[in-house]
């Protein structure tokens, strides 16, 4: 009967594990973060840009991220996404022609084969932003109807300066313009790594051989205080219940 209930407390004890193991996984799994905005500008009347300039901007991040599946666009004057040509992402900014921008170029990060009218720059996953850094975006191609924004360019702040490379920056070179250029960034929260199976597992087991201690603790000091003096408290197979009591408190950990 002994080593049936011992049985039954074993199992009940590994399915706490694996509950409180699985349970662990899917708290982690669910803080893995979406897709979301890092900065994104659009806002006043369109205006300063013009399809003769290969554009550039620069985007200082906010607290938070940091961020991969990194996401870049310009826009349009019609207000529609546009990404011509490769788009160079620079750690400082850039004084030369469009044309010369290489993986060579100083402060290279990255660069990104943009998907045309209609479409984004996407970024290998290996690339990370950092939170409050300046990053400097510069296409090497003519932007259609490029929107450049005048007229709320103070509203948007320093560390988001607008270049432009006239003549598509085939010979010319990018210089600072009085606008900021309409662009979109996103990217996804870099999630906290997650813990190995077998780190959640052990975790669990500690914490229950704890409890289980503890347990078997209190039942010992239980039984000594049950126990009267000159009381014969040998068992039918011959042993003592302090014995046995121990031998559960063996078998249960």
């Amino acid at each position: 009967m002994q080593s049936v209930s011992t049985a039954k407390q074993s199992h009940h004890r590994l399915a706490i594990i694996v509950k409180l193991a699985f349970g662990l996984v899917a708290a982690w799994c669910a803080l893995d973060a979406q897709a979301a905005t890092i900065y994104s500008y659009q806002a006043g009347v369109a205006g300063g840009g013009t399809n003769a300039q290969a554009p550039g901007q620069q985007v200082t991040t906010p607290s938070g991220g940091p961020w991969d599946s990194i996401v870049f666009n310009f826009y349009d004057n019609s207000g529609n996404p546009v990404a011509l040509g490769t788009i160079f992402l620079l750690s400082q900014s850039y004084s030369g022609t469009a044309s010369a921008l290489s993986s060579s170029t100083t402060g290279f990060i990255a660069s990104a084969v943009g998907g045309g009218l209609g479409g984004v720059y996407t970024f290998a996953s290996s690339v990370t932003l950092q939170p409050n850094t300046a990053y400097y975006f510069y296409n090497s191609a003519l932007s259609p109807g490029e929107w450049g924004n005048n007229a709320n360019f103070s509203s948007i702040g320093s560390g988001y300066q607008g270049y432009g490379a006239a003549n598509g920056g085939v010979t010319l070179t990018y210089t600072t313009r009085p606008f900021a250029q309409a662009f979109n960034l996103t990217g996804t929260t870099v999630a906290a790594p997650e813990p190995h199976p077998a780190v959640l597992i052990s975790t669990a087991l500690l914490a229950l051989g704890i409890l289980g201690r503890k347990q078997n603790a209190r039942r010992m000091v239980a039984y000594a205080g049950s126990v009267r003096p000159g009381r014969d408290e040998s068992t039918s197979n011959g042993t003592t219940p302090c014995i046995t009591v121990a031998n559960e408190a063996a078998n249960s950990v």
